[in-house]
């Protein structure tokens, strides 16, 4: 029996070229949304999808792979950039591999955009 629950797409992304994610969706009954992780998809194909996936009227959610700052910083930027302005991201700070202070941006339940150039992120352990 068809539920007609909302689905999103993540892991099952990795390894396949944009062409064949969007078989995938097209082959995927209530698809809403993809979950984007740029460490295991990479920073180029985030983007191609997440175009890709705008154009279809998809939702794109941001998330990490209990990430290290840097990443983190990272996925928090692509989340500003081209992740749905509406939804949750998968941002949590508390499965993340870092100790101190979050990296720029990162709020009590909000991700604010930085002034300071690149990631904001210092690689130096703390």
């Amino acid at each position: 029996a068809d539920l007609a629950l909302p689905l999103a797409l993540d892991e099952s992304l990795c390894g396949l070229s944009p062409t064949q994610a969007e078989a995938l969706w097209d082959h995927t009954p209530n698809l809403r949304a993809i979950v984007l992780k740029p460490m295991l998809l990479g920073v180029c194909a985030c983007l191609d999808l997440a175009q890709r996936a705008t154009l279809r009227g998809l939702a794109i959610v941001l998330s990490h792979t209990f990430d290290d700052r840097v990443a983190l910083a990272l996925s928090a930027a692509l989340a500003l950039a081209v992740g749905s302005p509406n939804v949750a991201h998968g941002l949590d700070l508390a499965g993340a591999r870092f100790a101190g202070p979050p990296p720029l941006g990162f709020g009590r339940a909000t991700l604010e955009p930085w002034d300071e150039p690149g990631l904001a992120v210092s690689c130096e352990r703390p």
